[in-house]
């Protein structure tokens, strides 16, 4: 049998571990050096949030407003992790970023729109016919913004491609809501 204090201190060690990993967050593995190397600098981690299923729907049900015309509803997410990284001076600008230098093979280019704001990038991992894996990417000379998202997100995709035909990359931007400013 463990005693009391101990098992309080493996609660707490436990605890603090899960949490730092979940504000550590930097993005899948790779996609920052990837674009560090493509921009030619170090970039500077500004946040870092990871969800898994439960605290994605923990965080849901107290956000709620699950509205039906809401690109995203937390009804529709498994799975969220965003990290924002600030550029520092020396940046290649305006961004220009090789998906296929990302998540090589893992996941399909869907949306690369480039213009005077930066860059984004929407990079799926198609499943059965259906989007349930989307990685995020906006650059910009001020900040980088990765955005990995699970679950059920063929309405996110489809309003993202048609925000990024009509406004460019800040439409793209504000369609994706974990990545408007």
């Amino acid at each position: 049998m463990i005693p009391a204090r101990g098992l309080r201190v493996a609660f707490l060690s436990a605890s603090l571990a899960v949490t730092s990993a979940c504000v550590t967050y930097r993005g899948p593995r790779g996609i920052e050096s990837a674009i560090e190397e493509q921009m030619g600098v170090d970039l500077e981690r500004d946040f870092g949030l990871k969800l898994g299923w439960t605290t994605t729907k923990l965080a849901g049900s107290f956000v709620g407003g699950d509205d039906a015309d809401d690109a995203l509803a937390f009804k529709d997410l498994t799975g969220l992790g965003v990290a924002v990284f600030r550029v520092p001076k020396g940046a290649s600008s305006p961004a220009h970023i090789d998906p296929a230098r990302l998540l090589a093979g893992h996941f399909e280019t869907v949306l690369n729109v480039r213009d005077s704001d930066g860059q984004v990038l929407l990079l799926a991992k198609p499943q059965r016919g259906t989007i349930k894996e989307l990685v995020f990417v906006s650059c910009d000379e001020e900040e980088v913004v990765i955005a990995r998202l699970r679950g059920d997100l063929d309405r996110l995709l489809e309003q993202a491609l048609q925000a990024a035909d009509e406004g460019g990359v800040a439409g793209a931007r504000r369609a994706v809501p974990v990545a408007a400013r």
